[in-house]
């Protein structure tokens, strides 16, 4: 799939949350499809994560992934749909600091494919 990135600002490096480099200005759809992927089944890790919030954060990333493989992918809509899972996830009881780690980036990734996606 030939994708055309148009970089609206600077494109930062983000890491997670064990300060590896996940995601560059090289990063292409590929790269945040799979870290998507990636922080899904960090999420399913959390023990203490209550189903609700499971389920929502799951259909969030669900909708993140399926715009990321869209022929021109809307990094605002990237944007919101990891940024409701980012808050479901730093509101979540019991799951504290990893969920608020995965949070973070989420909200980093986010904020990552709104600058390169536009």
């Amino acid at each position: 799939m030939q994708l055309t990135q148009h970089f609206h600002g600077p494109v930062h490096n983000v890491y997670n949350v064990d300060g590896n480099l996940i995601l560059s200005s090289e990063s292409k759809a590929p790269d945040l499809i799979r870290e998507i992927e990636n922080l899904r089944a960090a999420v399913a890790a959390l023990p203490a994560l209550a189903q609700p919030a499971r389920e929502t954060i799951d259909a969030r990333l669900t909708a993140a992934k399926t715009e990321g493989n869209a022929p021109r992918p809307r990094g605002a809509t990237l944007k919101t749909d990891l940024d409701d899972a980012a808050a479901i996830l730093k509101g979540a009881t019991g799951a504290a600091e990893q969920a608020g780690k995965l949070a973070k980036t989420l909200g980093d990734i986010g904020e990552w494919a709104k600058t390169l996606f536009g």
